[in-house]
């Protein structure tokens, strides 16, 4: 007797901490295609780092021309006479200069798309993680759901035998304990796939009213292959860091061999042509 009233006492109490589930409109499955193009088109930190590739891109893509030609007019004057002076010049950039600082535009140019690839993959590789995670407790939450149904069946089946038959109380008892303990497994589980939901809906810039996705459909793969999946996506990560750092080597090297040339002047006459006309 005194189990019965210790194990109806931790039913109780068990029974107290489950909340209640409030019913919504299923939603649709996601795909791990679906939720990468979703991020890659919105997640801010892809999106700046591309919009910066570009900006480089764009300033390395401007090839300058030769500075505008000058044409200068003066007039000489003197006691008894007077003539008119025309020039023509032409400057052109110091040889070199403008050649590295090109190189330097193209290096760093080089190092920007570079960093965005790497933002790019490092954002994709905790979209995958997080695709993964709710994947596994939508299967695990599954299955926990439907044994638990199971064993609520057959403690309910278990209850109305218990007035024929005293012996099956502590059956009843022990179903309906193991039914109320895996309940609160499905409910943490479910606290989980919410905090997941929450990180990934942050990677995709979603608004809190469309933070939540629908069942994981993930490709075809067996557990080793995913585990692949998410090592390879980290190792790609490693190389663009790696151009970049190339690439910022070779910008600085063409920035101090322009540096080098500080001595001379930025534009040097190539070209100059003077007529006198007497007046």
């Amino acid at each position: 007797m005194l189990r019965m009233v210790t194990i109806l006492a931790c039913l109780a109490g068990a029974g107290m901490g489950l909340a209640t589930e409030i019913a919504s409109p299923p939603l649709e499955p996601v795909t791990l295609a679906g939720i990468l193009k979703e991020a890659r088109e919105h997640n801010p930190l892809v999106r700046s780092a591309r919009a910066t590739a570009d900006a480089a891109a764009a300033a390395a893509g401007a090839i300058p021309g030769l500075p505008d030609p000058m044409v200068e007019a003066a007039r000489e004057a003197g006691p008894g006479m007077g003539r008119d002076l025309y020039t023509i010049r032409q400057e052109i950039p110091f040889p070199g200069k403008k050649w590295l600082e090109r190189a330097t535009a193209l290096a760093q140019a080089r190092a920007a798309a570079a960093r965005a690839r790497g933002v790019e993959l490092d954002i994709t590789g905790q979209v995958k993680r997080d695709f993964y995670q709710l994947a596994r407790l939508d299967g695990t939450i599954e299955s926990l759901g439907t044994a638990q149904a199971t064993m609520e069946q057959a403690a309910t089946i278990a209850q109305s035998r218990v007035a024929s038959n005293r012996a099956m109380a502590d059956e009843y008892l022990l179903m309906k304990a193991e039914s109320v303990r895996m309940s609160s497994m499905l409910a943490a589980m479910r606290n989980d796939r919410l905090i997941t939901e929450t990180g990934l809906a942050g990677l995709l810039l979603r608004s809190r009213d469309n933070a939540r996705f629908g069942p994981a459909r993930p490709p075809d793969l067996v557990a080793p292959q995913r585990e692949a999946d998410g090592l390879i996506s980290r190792a790609a990560g490693l190389q663009p860091d790696l151009v970049a750092a190339g690439a910022d080597l070779d910008a600085s090297r063409a920035m101090a061999s322009r540096a080098a040339l500080g001595f001379a002047p930025d534009l040097v006459p190539f070209y100059q042509h003077q007529r006198y006309d007497d007046g």
